[in-house]
């Protein structure tokens, strides 16, 4: 009978572990994003590994690969993507900390909170 309560005191607290970790904040990067300075800017990470840029106006669509712990390659179509890949900006330094993102490249930094859609 001590064996058993034993077992159900180790379930209980790798329960705990696992979905508690998960209440205090994803580090994934996917999810839609807002810019907090820009309000009209967004950024939305799929699972499937596409993203999707809107800025108000145009809406811009591509793929991205995580290449480490915490650097994202885009990949966007078109005119756009390839000043992107010219200027060496395709590959974005990022942090997530509970539901706001950072991203940095080419010197400059921009910061976005998680939002619903």
């Amino acid at each position: 009978m001590k064996n058993k309560w034993k077992l159900v005191w180790a379930f209980g607290l790798l329960f705990i572990m696992v979905f508690g970790s998960n209440a205090c904040g994803s580090t994934s990067i996917v999810g839609y994003w807002q810019n907090t300075e820009k309000t009209t800017e967004y950024l939305e990470f799929l699972e499937d590994g596409k993203v999707i840029y809107d800025n108000g106006g145009a809406v811009i669509t591509g793929s991205y690969e995580i290449v480490s712990d915490n650097y994202v390659k885009v990949n966007f179509g078109g005119l756009s993507g390839a000043l992107i890949a010219l200027f060496n900006a395709d590959t974005w330094q990022y942090e997530v900390s509970r539901n706001e993102l950072t991203l940095q490249a080419g010197g400059k930094s921009s910061t976005y909170k998680k939002v619903r859609r």
